[in-house]
């Protein structure tokens, strides 16, 4: 009995004698034209059946071949005519299945499902789908890093969502690794010489795992775009703990909704003194009492004096981007070696310096002036400017005798020899910009920089000479709420810009010297009455104030604690004079920021610990890299399935392939006595070379 491969069932009658019936089927038959035909056939499910003719019942496939065998000894040679079998069914199933198979009347939607598998259109989506889960990754990443937990629903959360969508792009990106591979199987097996059949099932293996994959790799002669797919293949497996390193979690600082910090600020010192004469005039008490420990050095931190709110201990506020937070007024210093300027008295062997009033000139060493005043070690005087641009609120001159403590036995001081040494300080009202944060209840506040004030009566030469003397600046620009912020200004008055300012930048002496208008955010001023008390207070301290002893040891002479703390037993030098000013000036800044009508707070917020999720960018690399790699694949496999004519209906991973298109009868013959279950295939496969042909419809033939 003839065997016949299965024929389209688009049509249920059809002509197998037709001359390219072969070829357009695809199919190799063993038929015998000339040999008898079966007598009756049935169709069952659009297969042509033979019946068995004693029986009464379809022949089976066991029957078939016992047939064969049995009447090849007879007909090996004639052909034998085929005609096409006659269906049993009605005329209305037939023209139903007519109906039913016809092309031009195949639903569209077929059609263009079929179009979209013949042009790899379903690989290339699968690509654009991972690279559009792998842009959602980096856009949900990037949006949430360093920020705190969000709050979605319990069964939901930022790590679900990252191994939702690595899920997607990875099992996208294994559809065209896998089609590919599959496809690079049949152009293997068409465009050279036979090879091994076993090879079908190393490139079927390889599209189906990992493992896989490996053993693809590992063959002796390789196709080297398809073991570059399985290598994708094997690496796709490391997405998923690379995916799980991109995020991890931190403690974080994040503000408080409705809760503000705050900074004590001022841009105008007032109310925080009293006149208790005529021009004479005292600060507060808490000003005074600050002031002594900040010379001192009794305040751990002068910023313990800042007045300052911070529910959680832990507050940041708004800056600039070079880090400053606010400005405020203040009091700066200078501090000048002026040993230049010391003479030495040669009928006596002491040591002075000039000053503007020779009553009380400073003199230091041995004086006698009593059994217990022998010696003068320190010597204070206030001085005055010696020009008419001198804007300093008070200068001091201290002559002093100092040792070496380094080679000087500091107990024994008074056996130590001593040199002359003279330092000229300056307080100095300012604005002065800071950075600021608080760290566990601690205030923690940075100097970036200062602008000095100047007098309003540039002919003034001592508060104490001048009547109503301010220090005073007008700025064209503050920083205000993390910004710098544009000052208004006008060339006339107005309800917006009310302060007059000189043609100097500061308060006007009469309303002719005006030149222009400022808002009063923009005016730094030190009021007459708290420069006035300031003055003296430190004049009180420093002016005609010595440091002597019945001895010259430094360490047991006596005088104001000022004096003392800025001495330092003998060994004073620019370097502690620096410190000490800066101490002094360091606590007046924080009792000028606290008075003032235009004083006013620096508002922050409160920051609370929280889980935050940081971002460890580089683990999303190799994400990345498998998307480009899957397209670059994917393109190559593409190219040369259309160099071979079979871009387009290329039959990738059909299962259908090996059915329509398999292995020439006489391969089968061949080998069909190796053939014992799956080992016995797979060893017979070794052995065997095959090579696929166009030859009567596309065929698997042997070498």
């Amino acid at each position: 009995m003839a065997e016949i491969s299965i024929a389209n069932s688009s049509n249920a009658d059809f002509d197998l004698s037709h001359p390219n019936r072969d070829k357009s089927l695809g199919l190799t038959t063993s038929m015998r034209p000339d040999g008898p035909l079966p007598e009756s056939k049935i169709v069952m499910e659009g297969r042509v059946v033979p019946l068995n003719h004693e029986a009464g019942v379809p022949e089976t496939t066991d029957d078939r071949l016992e047939k064969h065998k049995n009447d090849d000894s007879h007909h090996e040679h004639q052909p034998m005519p085929v005609v096409p079998a006659k269906s049993e069914t009605t005329p209305q199933d037939s023209t139903a299945l007519e109906t039913a198979a016809s092309p031009t009347r195949r639903d569209s939607s077929s059609r263009i499902l079929s179009l979209m598998a013949d042009l790899w259109v379903w690989e290339i989506l699968s690509c654009v789908l991972a690279t559009i889960c792998l842009v959602v990754i980096v856009a949900i990443l990037a949006v949430h890093q360093d920020r705190p937990l969000p709050q979605w629903p319990n069964y939901i959360s930022i790590n679900s969502l990252i191994a939702i969508m690595t899920a997607i792009m990875k099992a996208s990106l294994m559809l065209p690794v896998a089609e590919g591979i599959c496809q690079l199987k049949w152009l293997w097996f068409s465009n050279s010489d036979p090879r091994p059949l076993s090879m079908m099932e190393n490139f079927d293996s390889a599209s189906r795992g990992p493992w896989g994959a490996f053993m693809l790799m590992v063959q002796p002669r390789k196709h080297y775009l398809a073991s570059f797919g399985a290598l994708i293949t094997i690496v796709m497996l490391a997405v998923d703990a690379f995916s799980q390193q991109i995020i991890q979690y931190n403690n974080c600082m994040v503000a408080e909704a409705g809760v503000s910090a705050y900074l004590s600020r001022s841009n105008n010192y007032s109310g925080d003194a009293v006149s208790s004469r005529p021009g004479h005039a005292e600060t507060s008490g808490r000003t005074a009492a600050a002031m002594s420990l900040g010379v001192m050095d009794a305040i751990a931190s002068t910023q313990l004096l800042v007045q300052f709110g911070c529910a959680s201990g832990n507050c940041s506020f708004p800056s600039t981007p070079d880090g400053a937070v606010f400005s405020t007024l203040g009091m700066c210093f200078r501090v000048k070696d002026i040993s230049d300027q010391i003479h030495r008295d040669e009928t006596n062997g002491t040591f002075w310096i000039p000053t503007r009033d020779p009553t009380y000139q400073p003199r230091v060493g041995f004086v006698n002036i009593s059994e217990d005043q022998q010696y003068t070690l320190l010597y204070s005087r206030k001085n005055l400017a010696n020009s008419t641009e001198f804007d300093d609120l008070i200068t001091v001159d201290m002559l002093m005798l100092r040792i070496n403590e380094t080679t000087c036995d500091i107990a024994h001081t008074e056996k130590c020899p001593k040199t002359p040494w003279a330092v000229r300080s300056s307080l100095i009202p300012c604005i002065k910009t800071y950075s600021a944060i608080v760290n566990s209840g601690k205030l923690n506040e940075s100097l970036l920089s200062t602008t000095l004030l100047k007098k309003t009566n540039v002919s003034a030469i001592d508060v104490t000479t001048s009547l109503n003397l301010t220090w005073s600046l007008a700025t064209d620009t503050v920083i205000r709420n993390g910004h710098v912020h544009q000052c208004e200004t006008s060339e006339t008055p107005s309800t917006r810009t009310p302060i007059a300012i000189s043609v100097n930048n500061t308060l006007v002496l009469s309303p002719t010297d005006a030149v222009r208008y400022y808002e009063p955010g923009c005016v730094w001023v030190v009021e007459p009455l708290e420069a006035l008390a300031q003055n003296q207070l430190l004049s009180w301290q420093w002016d005609v104030e010595w440091l002597q002893g019945w001895t010259d040891n430094t360490i047991t002479a006596q005088g104001s604690d000022w004096l003392r703390s800025f001495y330092h037993n003998g060994t004073a030098s620019l370097e502690t004079a620096e410190i000490y000013m800066a101490r002094l000036t360091s606590v007046m800044t924080t009792m000028m920021r606290e008075h003032g009508p235009a004083s006013g707070y620096v508002q922050g917020d409160v920051l609370m610990a929280q889980t935050c999720i940081g971002i460890v960018w580089p683990w999303l690399v190799l994400p990345g890299i498998m998307v480009l790699l899957v397209a670059g694949f994917l393109a190559a496999t593409m190219s040369l399935a259309a160099a071979d004519g079979s871009f387009k209906g290329a039959w990738r991973s059909s299962a259908l392939a090996p059915f329509f298109h398999g292995l020439d009868e006489s391969v089968k013959k061949a080998a069909v006595h190796s053939i014992r279950g799956r080992r016995g295939m797979e060893n017979a496969g070794k052995t065997l070379h095959v090579k696929m042909i166009d030859r009567f419809g596309v065929k698997v033939l042997g070498s």
